[in-house]
Formats: structure tokens, C-alpha cells, sequence
């Protein structure tokens, strides 16, 4: 066979230059865990300039080189040497070290643990620790048949009172719904509300090897967490001193933890002075500010009064960036207000909604005898619902990055908490991505038109949102099918 060669840079992982060597100890320690006594080489080297892995793995009669560099966008390459299982192999790896770097742009090679407060706010018990919620998340969230079932509910109920007008009542009805859906966020997925004299979060992150992690969280951290935490809030917080490093690690050594390896990261955040700097800028005022204990790194706006909105921000977005990128991701919240893009939005499902209930009742004849004809239309309406709102969602991150000026800061934190689609783009193609029923282009196209603002003139965000994502389809559908 001839020589099949695979090589990448892996542009969704950024490391900084004291992270070269631990990231390295990652990947030989993981590949190692994983091929054990398959490895029949491995050398720690440089490439150029540059710190670099070596490794030859071997299966049967097959051999497999592969050389991973340490950079600024970790590289890597393998080489199918010989065998007859020498390209099996090398696919194997290289979906391997995929993994491995997206554990690592995830973790940086260590379990963490953040226990987040927030001044003269409760700490514990978060609402999804009560019966209630947990409750209504398994009948809502837990099972799709539940959801199914109490849509159906709800169908049965307007139809039994509106009759034929049953889908202009349900379009109605959430008109009001839309009105207080921040309170509805709020809620629903809020633990703290900021405001101007309670403005700050506080982050204490603890970081383990990944081996003992998983040892520490069940045989401490998840029993022992909120007394851990409450003892950090009252010792420290809640009498106006910020924690420091020594004294977690006192506390630590009061429960009996080993400290080797341990390492604590402390954050304390200016949410509120960060989201009204950026809605200042964005002539907005400042919206209610929500935020929820989650780990997913996420922020989402809502409200088509400028004056009655609400912004969201989960607690794993302000671990997981750095203050810049938390403010460009706020700006593309900003737009979203800016724009009433809930509204548009809701005008869009509604339209798309109402005119799919017309034509199939209209042409009822057509869609009974033709087999699935309406699962078919349905699956085009809603495909193109979602192509569309796609143009949304691209206005915001151009109106964005133009009004902060900082489209590149934007672009790295979508490389951030985006690692994963950024993978199963790579694997499924941008194609699919544009035609997923998903509210947001494809990622990379998002962080690749970013990092051209400010090459090139803008404009009007719409025209060129709209003009980038046609183009944008276009190339991905030629290289697909022509």
C-alpha cells in the first residue's frame, strides 16, 4: 500500500506558551493509557522551534508514526507505515487525538471544581436541588414522550374551545409569553439577579489530576459541597474579604485533602459593570441581569421591549473566558435587544407555522395521497425556518464585533465553547451544519467571518450577514454535490 498521511492544526485549541509542556504530558500520557504496550516508541523532542511528541504504535504486522506539536494551534501528524491494518489504525488515532485535544481545550488536563457566590445572595440549596424542580425537569426536560404528551394537552384544550382557529389562537397565545419571557427565564433557569450595590461573582475554582478527579468529586466534593461552600462564604464573602489562595488551601487541609498537584484559581467579576459597559455602547439600557449556576458556557437575551429584557449568563461562561471575551459575547446579546430578534423571530416561526397549516389544509387532497408528502414539506418548512434565522444570529456577531471593535475576542470565544461543534463539523461538513434545525451557522464559518471584520467594509449588518451565509452555503454545497 502507499503511505497515507494525516495532518491537522487545531485551531479550536489555543494554548499559551507555559501550557506547551503540560499539554504535551496530556496527550503521552493518555495515548499511552490507551495503546499501553502498543507503543513501540516515544520520544520528547522539538520540531522546528517548537516542543513536540514522537510516538510509533504498532498493531499485528501495522505501524503507525505519529508526531504531535506543541503551538499556539497544537498540529499533529501520522503516518500509516506499512500493515494491513496500518490505515484502521491510523483513523483510530487520529479520532483519538481528536478526543484527547478536545478533553484538553475543555479541561486543560485536570478536573475542576468551582464553587460560585454572589454577595448578600443565597448559596445553597440552588433551585434544581428542590423537589419541585426536579419534578418539573423530568416532566419537561427528562423524557420527550412527557413533552409530547403535554403538547398534545395543550392542542386539545384550543381545539375543543377555537375550533378551526385553533393555530391563530396558539400564535396568540404566545404573544403574552413572549412579553414576560424574562421573567420566564429568570425563573426557570436564574439562581442570583445582579443589580448596582450587588454586582460582583465570585468564582473559587479547585484543579485536580484527571485520574484523582473523579475520587475527589464522589468521595468529597459531592457530599461535602454546600458545608464546603458555606464555610467559604462565611468565613470570607460574607464579612467583605475576598477569598485567597492560602486560605483555600487551609480549608482544604482541615478536610483531610491532599494538596500535591492542587491547584486554585480565583476569579471576582464585575458582572454588572461589565454588561452595562457593553449595553452603554450599544445605546441600550442596562437589562435584568440573570445568572445561573450552570456549568455550560452560555449567555442568551430575551425581551421585545428594550426596557423589559433580561440577559442570562450561566456561571461556566465566566470560568471558561477570559474578561474581554465575556464582554464580546455580551455585545452579541446586546444585539440581539438591539434588533428584537425575539420578535423577528417569533414572527418568522409564525409565519412559517401558519402558512404550513393553509397550504396543507388547503391541498389535503394532494397531501393523502401522496405518501408522506407532508412529513417531506414539514421537514423543508422547518429546514428553511431555521436556514433563515441563521442570517439572525450572523447580524449578531457582525454588529457585534463592529460596535466593541473586537471581532478576533469574539472569534476566541466562540473557539472556547464551541470546540465540539467545531469537531462535528469537521467530521460531518459544513453542509449538514447549514441545514441543521439549529438557530446558528456553522461555527467555523462564524469565527472565519470574524476574523475578517475589520479587513473588510461592512456596511449594513444585515446585507452582509445575509450576503456571507448565501455565499457561504454555496461553497459548502458545491463542494458537496458538484
Amino acid at each position: 500500500m502507499g503511505t497515507t498521511v494525516y495532518e491537522r492544526q487545531v485551531e479550536y485549541l489555543e494554548l499559551k506558551p507555559e501550557l506547551f509542556d503540560s499539554y504535551l504530558d496530556f496527550v503521552e500520557k493518555t495515548l499511552k493509557s490507551i495503546y499501553t504496550n502498543r507503543i513501540k516508541f516515544s520520544l520528547r523532542s522539538t520540531y522546528g522551534d517548537k516542543p513536540a511528541l514522537s510516538l510509533v504504535i504498532g498493531v499485528g504486522d501495522s505501524e503507525v508514526e505519529v508526531l504531535v506539536v506543541a503551538d499556539r494551534n497544537p498540529s499533529y501528524r501520522v503516518v500509516a507505515l506499512f500493515g494491513s491494518q496500518a490505515f484502521s489504525l491510523l483513523n483510530n488515532i487520529v479520532q483519538t487525538i481528536e478526543g484527547i485535544n478536545l478533553l484538553y481545550s475543555e479541561t486543560e488536563g485536570r478536573g475542576v471544581v468551582y464553587f460560585v457566590f454572589v454577595p448578600k445572595m443565597k448559596i445553597t440549596p440552588p433551585k434544581y436541588e428542590s423537589l419541585a424542580y426536579k419534578i418539573f425537569g423530568r416532566f419537561l426536560f427528562g423524557n420527550l414522550v412527557f413533552l409530547f404528551a403535554f403538547s398534545l394537552i395543550i392542542f386539545s384544550i384550543f381545539w375543543f374551545i377555537f375550533k378551526e382557529w385553533t393555530p391563530v389562537a396558539l400564535v396568540l397565545f404566545q404573544v403574552p409569553i413572549l412579553l414576560i419571557a424574562h421573567k420566564i427565564l429568570e425563573y426557570s433557569l436564574g439562581d442570583w439577579v445582579l443589580s448596582p450595590s450587588n454586582r460582583h461573582v465570585y468564582l473559587v475554582g479547585i484543579k485536580v489530576p484527571l485520574e484523582r478527579y473523579n475520587e475527589l468529586l464522589t468521595k468529597f466534593f459531592y457530599p461535602k459541597r454546600f458545608e464546603f461552600k458555606r464555610k467559604i462564604y462565611e468565613e470570607t464573602i460574607r464579612t467583605g474579604v475576598e477569598p485567597s489562595e492560602s486560605y483555600i488551601r487551609e480549608l482544604l487541609a482541615e478536610y483531610g485533602l491532599p494538596l500535591e498537584d492542587v491547584s486554585i484559581v480565583i476569579k471576582s467579576i464585575d458582572v454588572y459593570g461589565m454588561v452595562k459597559k457593553v449595553f452603554s455602547r450599544m445605546n441600550l439600557p442596562v437589562p435584568r441581569i440573570i445568572v445561573s449556576n450552570i456549568i455550560l458556557p452560555n449567555a442568551a437575551a430575551t425581551g421585545v421591549l428594550h426596557s423589559f429584557c433580561g440577559l442570562l449568563i450561566t456561571t461556566g461562561l465566566l470560568t471558561k473566558l477570559d474578561e474581554e471575551e465575556i464582554e464580546a459575547v455580551l455585545a452579541h446579546e446586546a444585539s440581539h435587544i438591539r434588533y428584537r430578534d425575539p420578535l423577528i423571530l417569533f414572527i418568522l416561526s409564525s409565519i412559517e407555522y401558519l402558512t404550513r397549516i393553509a397550504i396543507v389544509y388547503t391541498f389535503w387532497h394532494v397531501f393523502i395521497t401522496v405518501p408522506f408528502l407532508e412529513l417531506i414539506y414539514l421537514y423543508f418548512s422547518i429546514t428553511l425556518l431555521f436556514f433563515v434565522s441563521k442570517f439572525v444570529e450572523a447580524r449578531a456577531d457582525i454588529d457585534a464585533a463592529v460596535a466593541l471593535r473586537k471581532s478576533q475576542k469574539l472569534a476566541s470565544a466562540l473557539k472556547k465553547i464551541g470546540s465540539r461543534r467545531i469537531l462535528r463539523e469537521m467530521k460531518s461538513g459544513r453542509l449538514s451544519a447549514w441545514l441543521m434545525w439549529d438557530n446558528h451557522p456553522p461555527i467555523t464559518f462564524r469565527i472565519e467571518l470574524l476574523k475578517r471584520i475589520g479587513i473588510e467594509s461592512v456596511g449594513n449588518p444585515w446585507t452582509y450577514a445575509m450576503k456571507e451565509c448565501l455565499k457561504d452555503f454555496a461553497r459548502a454545497f458545491s463542494r458537496s454535490y458538484l
